[in-house]
C-alpha cells in the first residue's frame, strides 16, 4: 500500500489496524464481513472505514464504481480517499484508477 502512496493508513503486521470497538462489522458497500480500518490524517479527523477486502482494495486503488463511491460519500463525506482529486463528486467516476 505504501507503493500506492497510501501511507497515511495505519497497518499492523501487514493488515489495516482493526478497531477495538467492534470485532465484526458489515461492509459499508455490500454488507459482507468487513475489516475496520482507521485512516489517520494530520489536519482532518481520523476516518474509520468498515469495508470488505474487495471494497477496501477498490478504495485504495481509486477504482470504486459510481454507485460504490456515492454510497461511501453519503456515509463518510468528503474525506481524503474520496476526494475530488480521485473522483468526480457528481458522477462518482474515478479519474485515474490504479491498476
Amino acid at each position: 500500500m505504501y507503493a500506492l502512496n497510501e501511507s497515511k493508513l495505519t497497518y499492523k503486521e501487514g493488515y489495516p489496524l482493526k478497531s477495538e470497538l467492534k470485532e465484526q462489522a458489515d461492509c459499508s458497500c455490500c454488507h459482507n464481513q468487513a475489516i475496520n480500518m482507521i485512516e489517520h490524517l494530520p489536519i482532518e479527523q481520523d476516518t474509520q472505514w468498515s469495508l470488505c477486502k474487495t471494497h477496501l482494495k477498490k478504495l485504495l486503488t481509486h477504482s470504486l464504481s459510481p454507485k460504490e463511491f456515492h454510497q461511501l460519500y453519503k456515509k463518510y463525506g468528503d474525506v481524503y480517499l474520496l476526494h475530488d482529486d480521485f473522483y468526480d463528486p457528481e458522477t462518482g467516476i474515478a479519474f485515474q484508477p490504479i491498476e
